[in-house]
């Protein structure tokens, strides 16, 4: 298969494309288009709830637009997670472990606003949100993550993703009960340059809602100068980490926009290494993001060729297959190709 955008041909379920993944290493790279299929919300929905949280909950006014773009979406969440008000005080542990407590019930007047998110990134808000008299916070269950355990079943190694939830880590746990054999880290991991010695990892791009003040709302302003990946060996370290999974395996990019500033840097640090791999990178993406992505690395000044070592499969192009039903196929294939197929037995017991 050709690589690069202007190749992107549709994926056709079992006709040998993924077969190059068959005897790889292999990791995943997962974006948000995973989370939004198992319910959670997009930032869209999200900031709608937030919004209305501010002017019933804590009263403030007036009420704000909702912002559109993904940048205005970034800054919104991180002046909402910053904001100082009278109603925000509690610490985050203790409101963590409450957000996680099964079946709690909880009424308007405890919310606070880092419970908030963390409700909103752990369950979709038909289970939670305190329109009515009392919610329920329902878990996601095996069907909510079937995606995510495709994941785990074709037996790779590590997955990157900038999602802030922890359905990734959510899914592994439901497959194998030893879950100490899982590592997660975030980007402030220390150990990252030796992540691949992990037997499994998930390596949280962006952070996650399990550490909220790592969570960076904003990464077109992590990646600028001062900003947080900017700052001491953070940079390195994730590009390096990049670089190094990318000369070493295959790699699958599912649910990801391929035009966020975090996958552009990592992908451009790598092109910079100009060094070979001998693993196969593919990227399955909706049709109708080819030309989207082109004109949007273009407005960004970036190189043309960028993603020119990735094959890119598209799924609405063919007929075959309806839109929800895609993404599953495509994982589904690339477990059945793989030749330790839910053979997790050296994890511990499975389930």
């Amino acid at each position: 298969m050709k690589p690069g955008l202007v190749a992107a041909k549709p994926y056709t379920p079992r006709t040998g494309q993924l077969d190059a993944l068959r005897n790889s290493t292999l990791h995943f790279y997962v974006g948000s288009g995973l989370s939004a299929a198992s319910g959670l919300v997009g930032w869209g929905e999200m900031a709608k709830s937030v919004e209305e949280y501010r002017t019933s909950i804590e009263k403030l006014q007036p009420k704000r637009p909702i912002p559109t773009s993904a940048e205005s979406l970034s800054t919104y969440f991180r002046e909402f997670a910053d904001e100082e008000v009278a109603t925000t005080s509690g610490p985050v542990r203790r409101l963590s472990r409450q957000a996680i407590d099964l079946g709690d019930v909880w009424k308007e007047n405890c919310l606070k606003r880092t419970r908030l998110l963390n409700c909103l990134l752990r369950y979709s808000t038909d289970q939670f949100w305190p329109g009515s008299e009392a919610g329920i916070l329902v878990p996601f269950g095996e069907p909510d993550l079937a995606l995510q355990r495709f994941l785990w079943r074709s037996s790779c190694t590590g997955i990157l993703t900038p999602n802030y939830d922890t359905l990734i880590e959510q899914a592994y746990y439901t497959i194998v009960m030893r879950r100490s054999l899982l590592r997660v880290y975030r980007y402030t991991a220390e150990f990252l340059p030796f992540i691949q010695t992990n037997p499994r990892f998930v390596l949280k791009l962006h952070g996650d809602i399990n550490d909220i003040r790592t969570m960076q709302f904003d990464p077109e302003a992590a990646w600028n100068p001062g900003g947080v990946f900017s700052v001491g060996n953070v940079r390195v370290d994730l590009t390096g980490v990049y670089s190094d999974i990318l000369q070493n395996s295959s790699v699958v990019y599912v649910g990801a926009g391929m035009r966020d500033r975090t996958i552009i840097e990592l992908h451009t640090a790598w092109r910079r290494r100009a060094t070979t791999s001998a693993g196969l990178r593919v990227a399955l993406i909706p049709t109708s993001e080819v030309n989207v992505i082109r004109d949007e690395l273009q407005q960004r000044g970036v190189e043309k060729s960028l993603y020119d070592d990735i094959v890119f499969l598209s799924y609405d192009g063919n007929p075959n297959l309806a839109k929800t039903d895609s993404v599953r196929t495509f994982l589904e294939e690339i477990a059945q190709v793989r030749p330790n197929c839910l053979d997790l037995a050296d994890d511990g017991e499975t389930v």
